[in-house]
């Protein structure tokens, strides 16, 4: 007796051919995944520490105070705070205590580095002359006055383990204003769409 193909399923030969076709499928899009989470996570990071140095410039103007981000690298995090008595350093049991205003740890494959390879603090670019008349305050912060501008420029850099590099860069003084930026080659830094300039990621 006959029977409808629809009734008697696949044989093994179509069920092995269509499983081929799937892993076939699967190898072209998996790496194209990887890349895009990959550079989800790169670029969250250092958009999501832009957030952070605008809050703390924010909260700078409100509270008449610094606003000062800088970078944990023994938690692998970058941490903002209120800094009451101007002297560049987190001091939560002071009176009154100096307020975290955020954080922003790194993910998986994200770290504090250039594209030489610097890590941790040697990763900053400049950020080295914290000057606030004649009191000399900690390197390697940003640190927003009371008008909102910065004690000096600079900037943070997050790469990923693609050689990607990212820089959340803060300039002029005046204002201290915030951009994220990506590694194109040489010493270039660019924003995104500047000169009509794409950012493209290593995958």
């Amino acid at each position: 007796m006959k029977t409808n193909r629809s009734e008697r399923g696949f044989t093994l030969i179509e069920t092995l051919i269509i499983l081929a076709i799937m892993m076939a499928l699967a190898a072209f899009t998996m790496p194209e995944m990887f890349a895009i989470m990959n550079r989800s996570r790169l670029e969250g990071t250092a958009r999501q520490t832009a957030t952070l140095l605008r809050a703390a410039r924010l909260e700078a103007i409100k509270q008449s105070c610094y606003g000062v981000v800088m970078l944990d690298t023994t938690n692998e995090t970058v941490i903002a705070f209120v800094d009451n008595d101007m002297d560049g350093t987190y001091e939560p049991t002071n009176t009154p205590p100096e307020r975290l205003i955020g954080r922003v740890e790194l993910p998986a494959r994200v770290h504090f580095q250039d594209e030489a390879g610097n890590k941790d603090l040697s990763s900053i670019r400049d950020l080295d002359d914290n000057l606030d008349g004649t009191v000399t305050l900690p390197d390697g912060q940003v640190m927003y006055k009371q008008d909102g501008s910065v004690l000096d420029t600079g900037a943070l850099r997050f790469a990923d383990d693609r050689a990607n590099v990212l820089e959340v860069y803060v300039y002029p003084k005046s204002t201290g204003k915030v951009e994220v930026r990506k590694y194109l080659s040489g010493t270039t830094y660019v924003a995104s769409g500047e000169g009509g300039q794409a950012w493209k990621f290593n995958k």
